[in-house]
């Protein structure tokens, strides 16, 4: 059997926004609302204290690489093409698992807490049940806790705002098998399908 070249789970890039990537604390903005008292705005922001990037790498690839040539054709007085621009990147947040077993990831939500039980701490561990769910392996030498990743707390946040706090916010990025085995399990979360149960197949279990 061919052996994996891959000797370690995480790696420093840094040069741009990547797929796996690990960031943390990333002020995220889920939307805004009219304050009762004086009619004013109030900004409904999240803070997570890490996030992962789960936009396609092709994608985040292609948008640098055409917003570099357009640099050249406007010094050059050509016309730019922005077919490969992105206006925006996906994220999922990922909470320390200490905090995410006990149901408080989130300060301000109530969460549950019903993945405190042994057994489904260490389903949640394999990837190979709980589909909601996605464990990070933590690595002390690249400063990554143990995360979770909840994948329907997916949001986007502005591609140049997240590009210009980057630098700051970047931890490590994910090798290549373990970003598309991320991948791969959130598609396949977002692809799932609810069956309707039908009042005969009800009546013929109950017999």
């Amino acid at each position: 059997m061919f052996e994996s070249q891959i000797k370690k789970r995480y790696f420093k890039f840094g040069k741009r926004v990547c797929q796996g990537d690990i960031l943390k604390e990333v002020a995220i903005y889920l939307g805004f609302s009219k304050r009762e008292t004086d009619g004013g705005i109030k900004i409904k922001d999240f803070y997570p204290k890490y996030v992962v990037v789960l936009s396609q790498d092709c994608d985040l690839e292609s948008d640098c690489i055409e917003r570099e040539k357009n640099k050249e054709k406007k010094k050059l007085g050509e016309v730019e093409v922005q077919d490969k621009y992105l206006p925006t990147i996906l994220l999922c947040p990922a909470y320390p698992i200490n905090d995410f077993i006990e149901g408080k990831h989130i300060a301000e939500w109530k969460m549950s807490n019903d993945l405190k039980h042994e057994k489904k701490v260490k389903k949640l561990k394999k990837n190979d049940d709980l589909k909601r769910y996605h464990y990070l392996a933590g690595d002390a030498s690249n400063g990554i806790p143990e995360l979770v990743v909840d994948f329907k707390h997916f949001m986007t946040v502005p591609r140049d705002e997240l590009y210009e706090v980057h630098p700051d916010v970047y931890v490590s990025t994910l090798c290549e098998l373990f970003r598309e085995e991320l991948s791969q399990r959130f598609t396949n979360y977002l692809s799932r399908i609810g069956l309707p149960v039908f009042s005969n197949e009800i009546d013929a279990k109950n017999k």
